[in-house]
């Protein structure tokens, strides 16, 4: 058996129990109120040494006696009912339904309802929203996302974002606003294109914060300067570029030829 019995939590209210107590005080006035804890004590004991030594057909093989003695009160066996406990002979006894209660498969039943409880008790915690926004989720080793993370990188992408980044007079920060920009907007800018958009916003020399944030603010999918600065004052004209649009166009044209 395992090293832990099943104990009812009311057991100590169970009307078998305060008959028990009542006799026994009746026996040993010096107990007084004592009593029912006094059986609920030495049942207990009785069933821990069950758990180690009780056979097949919920027999023990020692005597009254040594019950008794076992649980520290004379005539406790007296005081046993009949649905708990019968004498067999002078060396077995037998605790009728115990490994019903306490065996091995009794045991997996219980430990299995209390591991379903919690679950439910976990389950209710959760709310619908919450619930939905975890499904599915599991936390993956950081190694296992960098390898896939890295895998759906196309062939030459950390090369390209490098020229990208070298193109001479480039503000990297608004470089770096607009790539966000465009990612998030859709289309991204394409891999063969990086480079040629990098250029074409360095084309802008100091105004390249100024000609980003008014791309992003009016929705541009290119860039374009400002036609007017904000008092209404002419803007210093700038050569048109061409746009992420046509420079696209022009880089699949060329790979066709």
């Amino acid at each position: 058996m395992s090293g832990w019995i099943k104990v009812e939590k009311d057991l100590a209210n169970d009307p078998r129990v305060l008959r028990m107590a009542s006799r026994l005080r009746h026996a040993d006035v010096t107990l007084g109120s004592r009593s029912r804890l006094v059986v609920v004590g030495a049942l207990v004991t009785l069933w821990w040494y069950a758990d180690t030594h009780i056979r097949e057909d919920d027999t023990l093989p020692i005597g009254v006696d040594q019950i008794n003695e076992l649980v520290g009160i004379d005539g406790f066996c007296d005081l046993m009912p009949s649905e708990w406990f019968q004498v067999l002979d002078s060396d077995s006894v037998k605790l009728i339904d115990y490994t019903a209660h306490n065996g091995t498969t009794a045991k997996k039943r219980a430990m299995n309802q209390k591991r379903q409880e919690r679950c439910r008790n976990a389950n209710a915690d959760v709310t619908p929203m919450s619930r939905s926004r975890h499904v599915g989720s599991v936390t993956r080793p950081r190694e296992d996302l960098d390898q896939e993370k890295s895998k759906k990188r196309q062939p030459g992408e950390d090369g390209a974002r490098e020229r990208a980044l070298a193109v001479p007079g480039l503000d990297l920060k608004a470089w770096e606003e607009w790539q966000a920009y465009r990612a998030e907007r859709k289309p991204a800018i394409k891999l063969a294109s990086l480079v040629a958009a990098a250029e074409e916003l360095a084309a802008f020399k100091d105004q390249q914060a100024i000609v980003v944030k008014h791309s992003i603010a009016n929705g541009y999918q290119g860039l374009f300067a400002p036609k007017a600065g904000v008092n209404g004052t002419a803007r210093k004209a700038f050569t048109p570029a061409p746009t992420t649009a046509e420079l696209e166009a022009l880089e699949a044209a060329r790979g066709t030829q």
